[in-house]
C-alpha cells in the first residue's frame, strides 16, 4: 500500500469514497493528525489547508509531553 500524493481529504468517509486506481491510500486530516501524534479525539478547525497547517506547524504531542516532563524535573531540582 502507498499513500496517495495528491491531497488530503477532510474526513475518512471522503478519503475512502473514491479509491485511487493505482491502489494508493488517501489520507484524511484525522490520519495526518494521528501520524503526527495527536489523539484520535482531537478536533481541528478550518478548511483542510488550515487544519494541515495546524498539524504541520505543531510540536508533536508526544514530544511536547516529554519536554514538559523534563522541565518539571528540572524545576523540582531547583
Amino acid at each position: 500500500m502507498e499513500i496517495w500524493p495528491n491531497g488530503v481529504q477532510p474526513d475518512r468517509k471522503r478519503a475512502s469514497a473514491f479509491p485511487a486506481k493505482n491502489g494508493h491510500f488517501r489520507l484524511s486530516v484525522q490520519d495526518v493528525g494521528l501520524i503526527q501524534g495527536f489523539p484520535e479525539s482531537w478536533e481541528f478547525a478550518g478548511a483542510v489547508y488550515q487544519m494541515l497547517g495546524q498539524i504541520g506547524n505543531s510540536v508533536s504531542p508526544p514530544v511536547a509531553y516529554q519536554v514538559a516532563l523534563s522541565v518539571i524535573n528540572v524545576l523540582k531540582k531547583a
